[in-house]
């Protein structure tokens, strides 16, 4: 963030640096980039945000500005990638093995032995990531799978019971309904029959009804002609009336039988009525339930797909699993077979490398041995240096004590130190944070309102144009001045009006043009007054 222009708060949000590279020499062309003229790799930083690197105007990773840097011999991370003028010497006297480590940096190779390191890594984890995907498969794949199938099992099996109720209780519906309709039939027949019952017995009531009149009506006659006549024919009389009596008390006999029936037909009647309604509940009833099973069969028909589609996705990654698909480094589907022969053909170079080390290693040997019989001839020579190592550690000795005595703790000075540098990095802070808030606050930030606008018209803030000869009296002016520290003074108050206007101002500023303000005195009655409050020696006019 320090990098870019007034750390972002100017409007200013980027930093960018680009280098541009003559590439028109042929033999010294990177890989991939015959074809330009010019390479141009750009870094940009955003304040908040990420860095960005590009290579012809094309956003690339970081890693891939760092390949093209070391197959051009550029490696930065290369300690010899910069050797100093004091740091020859050292060069020229180095070791096999380091001048060899050089060599290959130069010649780039050292680019795809990292690259060898990264993919033995990325081999590692790749196979690590394959035992995890065998043991995932083993235990959550095989274990889900073995229970699904037992699932689709009962589902299908549960699919066969519900479509056996189904039927039967269509069957059972229909047979239920046939006797109903028969019953109902019957029924109707009864009532038919009884009312045509009714019908014959309702008439020969009213028969019998008008044969009784009539005969009452002949017994009154009778009864009269006995009065006039009286005589011999009273006796035929009598038993023709016994035996008309006789017949009325049958005919009545047979209407009390008859209406006794019809109500037991009623009673029949009002039965059979109330079972169908009983038997019409049951049946909606039945529905009711038939509609509820279905709903239960849809909803564990939709599980069942549901279960049949994680089924089949299960079985086709096991599939791929078990034919040996996966992703190489590159992230392209391969084999395990060929990635096995890949590996392979890394672990025959990583095997040559072997060996070539255990060469380096012989002849590292050889160098020792060499250097044991230098060491075992030159024992006088370390003898002496053995004496003056003693000589140095008895003055060593000598220079602890005194330091014990001057009372000096081990580690103290670098307490002190780091005590140093973690305050000065505080001030350090402190400053910066400081010279920011004091540039926000400060400063006014706007813009030209027209071509050619001089700044020199806006003179800055009253708080920065004023200065106070004795602190004394600072806090004393910043009260009599109050919000008017942070007003901006210009030269006119046209200059105001522009700024304004058309300044875009990013706070709310007041503008105290010089042209429209006069200086005056205070008052000497006002003086007189603040001396007797708090005393003449307390009370300084400006």
């Amino acid at each position: 963030q320090d990098l870019v222009y007034k750390s972002g708060q100017a409007g200013v949000t980027k930093a960018t640096v680009t280098l541009i590279f003559d590439n028109s020499n042929p033999t010294q062309t990177p890989i991939g980039f015959e074809n330009c003229r010019e390479i141009s790799i750009t870094r940009q930083i955003v304040v908040g945000g990420k860095n960005k690197y590009l290579i012809n105007g094309k956003s690339v990773q970081n890693k891939r500005v760092q390949d093209l840097f070391c197959s051009v011999q550029l490696n930065v991370n290369n300690p010899n990638f910069l050797i100093m003028q004091g740091r020859i010497t050292k060069v020229l006297n180095m070791k096999p093995h380091e001048i060899l480590s050089m060599i290959e940096e130069a010649a780039g190779t050292s680019m795809y032995e990292a690259k060898r390191d990264s993919a033995l890594k990325l081999i590692e984890k790749k196979d690590a990531k394959l035992n995890e995907l065998y043991a995932v498969i083993r235990e959550e794949i095989e274990p889900k799978l073995e229970k699904l199938r037992k699932e689709r099992e009962h589902y299908i099996e549960f699919q066969k019971v519900c479509r056996d109720i189904e039927y039967l209780t269509r069957l059972y519906v229909s047979y239920r309904y046939l006797q109903l309709c028969k019953g109902v039939e019957e029924s109707e027949k009864t009532i038919a029959n009884l009312q045509s019952i009714i019908g014959e017995s309702e008439k020969r009531i009213e028969t019998n009804c008008s044969t009784a009149e009539t005969l009452e009506q002949e017994a009154k006659e009778l009864q009269e002609r006995i009065d006039t006549q009286g005589g011999g024919t009273l006796g035929e009389l009598e038993q023709q009336l016994a035996a008309e009596s006789k017949k009325e008390a049958t005919v009545s006999a047979e209407r009390n039988t008859t209406k006794d029936s019809i109500g037991v037909e009623q009673r029949k009647l009002k039965n059979l009525q109330k079972s169908i309604r009983d038997d019409e509940q049951a049946l909606a009833s039945k529905e009711a339930e038939m509609q509820r099973r279905g709903e239960t069969f849809q909803t564990l028909k939709d599980a069942c797909e549901e279960d049949e589609t994680a089924f089949a996705k299960a079985q086709k990654r096991f599939e791929a699993v078990t034919a040996g698909l996966s992703t190489n480094e590159d992230g392209e589907a391969a084999t395990l077979q060929d990635q096995l022969i890949a590996a392979k053909q890394k672990s025959a170079e990583a095997t040559t490398a072997i060996k070539q080390s255990e060469m380096e290693l012989k002849h590292s040997q050889k160098l020792l041995n060499d250097k044991q019989t230098n060491m075992n001839s030159s024992d006088a020579a370390y003898l002496e240096d053995k004496r003056k190592l003693t000589k140095v550690e008895g003055q060593i000795g000598q220079i602890e004590h005194e330091l014990q005595s001057t009372g000096y703790e081990e580690g103290s000075m670098e307490t002190l130190s780091a005590r140093r540098q973690a305050l000065q990095s505080e001030i350090r802070g402190l400053r910066s944070e400081l010279d920011r808030r004091n540039a926000h606050r400060w400063e006014l930030q706007y813009r030209d309102p027209e071509p050619g606008f001089d700044r020199r018209s806006v003179k800055g803030m009253v708080a920065k144009l004023v200065t106070v000869k004795d602190p004394k009296y600072a806090q004393a002016l910043g009260t009599v001045a109050g919000g008017n520290l942070y007003s901006v003074i210009t030269d006119t108050d046209t200059t105001s009006k522009k700024l304004l206007q058309k300044g875009q101002l990013q706070t709310r500023t007041t503008m105290i043009p010089l042209n429209k303000i006069s200086g005056r005195q205070i008052d000497p009655s006002v003086a007189r007054f603040a001396e007797e409050l708090v005393g003449k020696e307390n009370v300084t006019t400006a």
